[in-house]
């Protein structure tokens, strides 16, 4: 089983001041079979998502939160063989009161396009982190192209602003060998 990357992935951080969604600079597809893919419009595996509040004098509550959101590549698991995973992930930098993620995997068909093959469960919970998982079983299929996608929520403590942000990620495709 090998898994081999045809894509770069640029990391682009940045924050919202409510609940757009952010979108990093473009980067192209290489290789010959990864030329039919479609181009993203830009590589958005990784962003964050931010809240300020005003300084209080004495508080020991940090001015800005960040949480950065990730859509991972598409892998191999160990604890799953003969399968495909990708991961998304919430991770703020200190808890809050609801942190939140879900998974999805798509497989390229060509001729076709982009299908789903894999969702994970929405998980959420009051704290820093979050991580959610869609897989799809490895049927012989050879070599396949996947990305994962990444749907993201905070809701940030009172005083904060915004008072809630959501974010969209996706890794760039990768062939993987089953």
């Amino acid at each position: 089983m090998v898994v081999t990357s045809h894509k770069i992935a640029v990391v682009v951080t940045a924050s919202t001041l409510g609940s757009a969604v952010l979108f990093g600079s473009a980067s192209a597809a290489a290789g010959k079979e990864a030329s039919s893919l479609p181009q993203i419009a830009g590589d958005r595996a990784a962003i964050t998502l931010s809240a300020r509040s005003t300084p209080v004098a004495g508080s020991e509550r940090p001015t800005v939160i960040n949480c950065p959101i990730r859509a991972a590549f598409p892998y191999l698991p160990a604890n799953l063989p003969k399968a495909v995973a990708g991961e998304s992930t919430t991770n703020c930098s200190v808890a809050v009161p609801r942190v939140g993620t879900q998974a999805e995997l798509y497989r390229w068909y060509p001729g076709y396009g982009w299908a789903l093959v894999g969702t994970g469960e929405y998980k959420y919970k009051e704290g820093t982190y979050v991580t959610s998982a869609a897989a799809e079983p490895c049927r012989g299929h050879g070599t396949s192209y996947y990305k994962t996608v990444g749907y993201h929520d905070v809701i940030f403590p009172v005083g904060y602003t915004p008072r809630s942000a959501r974010g969209r990620t996706e890794s760039s495709p990768i062939s993987v060998t089953c």
